[in-house]
């Protein structure tokens, strides 16, 4: 009795600390909270990326989860060396950068291998539990936004603006916001599901990452039932739609496409719940853009993104204008320094290109290729893909998507490095390791435990 009752309390602790570390996966990926944490406390920003360095030295006290380090410490020893020299080369960049990449890394990590068998169904959970908070606030936010400010704190968000009172001098103001940890709203993004997240495209990276999770890698590691899969489906799917970003819009119909085309789903019930949902939604989309017209969900979030005044489709409407100024630069500055020339030049690059004075935004990848080298592009995107593509757990169209998902995220948002994306490729690499740690030859050469790997859905 008394082993029964140690096994249970170290498995609740094990699972406590998995959900405080993927709570602490979703604060780290963009929030609110954590954007202005960065921008406005230094001091409380890198105690925090202290606090997680110093819970991953922790973690390498237990064996089982040290044999997975190499896989991060190889591309943060990269990282290092590429800001060290830099720094030497042309200046511009700082230890800052690096902390930070290490904070997000470390984070994913143990949140993945804490418990790396329960990590799939907690995560989704999770995000499962939050998006459905978001869902009701977006609700409150849009019918009765006056209640909700009373009950949420008020503060400046991340987010300002100018009033140019005589023409030349203006005067700056930060848009208002409410709510932090729960969820949150502001005045930028009235009409918008954030969640807890600075921005739509923010949030919709955590969204469809979960629902990358739960169509592609759910049944592997996992005791979720078909019921509660659909019911996962239609919250992400639901919050994704009210989030009207067009970088989540995108990406949700390409995880749809994907999931339709390959041979994963073999239950043709939840196929078919899949289906009419997503029919239903782009009924609504398209019912309420012919009575709302440009009020609607469809004209914000898409057909004003990439679609301009005179008509035609270009990438260059709306917001795209600002990421391709980035990517003009940037692609530029890279041909010409293909060592890197650091961040501040970089920065100064864009915003001299642009005559508005509006700068650029997104396509951080390049962002990181421009600053640090062009290797260290590639660096970042091989160390992200390599598990996927290697992996067992998943086919090569699933693999692409996820490729797909990471591009599309890499030329729309400002961070090279999410968390609630690469806990995806660390999954994927423990669960590679371990495969190729149990699989043992016989004298004739065939894998004995084969059959044994298959049933618990390690290798195909």
């Amino acid at each position: 009795i008394k082993r029964c009752v140690g096994m249970i309390i170290r498995y609740n602790k094990q699972k406590i600390i998995q959900y405080i570390a993927l709570y602490l996966v979703l604060i780290l990926s963009g929030s609110r909270v954590w954007v202005i944490t960065m921008a406005r406390n230094s001091g409380l920003y890198h105690a925090i990326e202290g606090l997680v360095i110093i819970a991953f030295l922790v973690c390498l006290a237990r064996a089982s989860v040290r044999k997975y380090l190499q896989y991060g410490l190889l591309c943060l020893g990269y990282l290092l060396g590429a800001v060290v020299f830099v720094r030497w080369w042309s200046g511009g960049v700082g230890i800052e950068v690096f902390l930070k990449w290490t904070t997000y890394i470390f984070i994913a990590w143990i949140a993945v291998t804490i418990d790396a068998d329960s990590f799939i169904e907690r995560f989704l959970k999770i995000v499962y539990v939050w998006a459905l908070i978001s869902i009701i606030g977006f609700l409150l936010q849009i019918t009765v936004p006056d209640i909700l400010k009373t009950i949420l704190p008020e503060y400046a968000s991340n987010f300002s603006y100018s009033l140019w009172g005589n023409g030349y001098n203006g005067e700056l103001f930060s848009y208002r916001a409410w709510g932090r940890y729960l969820f949150s709203f502001d005045q930028m993004h009235p009409n918008r599901n954030v969640g807890i997240f600075s921005e739509p495209g923010v949030y919709q990276i955590v969204l469809n990452s979960a629902l990358f999770c739960l169509l592609f890698l759910s049944k592997y590691k996992s005791t979720i039932e078909a019921k509660k899969k659909m019911r996962y489906f239609y919250v992400y799917a639901i919050a994704l739609m009210t989030c009207q970003s067009t970088t989540g819009y995108i990406g949700f119909l390409a995880i749809i496409l994907v999931y339709f085309l390959s041979s994963y789903n073999s239950i043709e019930k939840i196929k078919q719940r899949i289906i009419i949902a997503t029919i239903v939604i782009l009924l609504y989309l398209i019912v309420e853009y012919s009575i709302n017209g440009t009020n609607s969900l469809l004209y914000r979030a898409f057909i004003r993104k990439l679609v301009t005044s005179s008509g035609t489709i270009s990438v260059t409407a709306d917001s795209g204008i600002y990421r391709m100024r980035t990517l003009i630069v940037t692609i530029g500055s890279m041909i010409k320094n293909p060592l890197g020339v650091g961040y501040d030049k970089v920065n100064t690059m864009i915003n001299g290109y642009a005559s508005d004075g509006d700068g650029g935004a997104g396509a951080v990848l390049f962002c990181t290729g421009a600053a640090l080298g062009i290797l260290t592009m590639l660096v970042i995107v091989f160390w992200t893909l390599y598990p996927v593509f290697k992996s067992r757990l998943i086919k090569m169209p699933a693999k692409l998507l996820f490729a797909f998902l990471f591009f599309n995220t890499a030329l729309a948002q400002s961070e090279e490095i999410y968390a609630t994306i690469i806990v995806v490729p660390i999954f994927l690499y423990v669960m590679l390791w371990n495969s190729q740690e149990v699989v043992k030859e016989d004298d004739m050469g065939h894998n004995v435990l084969k059959s044994k790997l298959q049933k618990i859905g390690k290798i195909e």
